[in-house]
């Protein structure tokens, strides 16, 4: 990737925080409050812990952030928090963090010690799928 992308997509995923915390406000046929911000936070929330933990702070690309936020907020946290969803689903915060380790783990492996890219998490998010927690929610896959 060309570098002059890196602060697009650092500036893209902000952009998408921004719109999610708009979206709270957007209210459904249901006339509920759709959780975004919260089903956002956890992701967020669990990236910074796994990266810091693996000390993939400088390795991961903005590119690849971008992926594992938008995506993990849309396909895991977001269906589970959302009003039409199990009641009874359990937190997925601890399930999260783990399952982005697993990502990253096999990601650095792929990146063969480079920078980590979207391609590369693309890839090992498809060797690791079956030793992920949130797969076996049954709510992505």
């Amino acid at each position: 990737m060309r570098p002059e992308y890196y602060e697009t997509y650092r500036e893209l995923t902000e952009l998408y925080r921004i719109t999610q915390a708009e979206a709270e406000w957007i209210r459904g046929p249901r006339r509920r409050r759709y959780p975004s911000v919260h089903a956002l936070r956890i992701v967020d929330e669990a990236v910074e812990e796994a990266i810091g933990e693996l000390q993939l702070t400088r390795r991961l690309r903005p590119d690849a952030r971008h992926f594992l936020v938008v995506n993990l907020h849309q396909m895991v946290t977001l269906p589970l928090e959302y009003p039409f969803g199990p009641p009874d689903a359990a937190p997925i915060d601890r399930d999260l963090v783990g399952d982005l380790r697993t990502i990253l783990e096999e990601a650095r492996t792929e990146s063969r010690d480079e920078e980590i890219s979207g391609h590369d998490v693309i890839n090992s998010l498809s060797k690791v799928w079956n030793k992920l927690s949130s797969t076996a929610r049954n709510v992505w896959g």
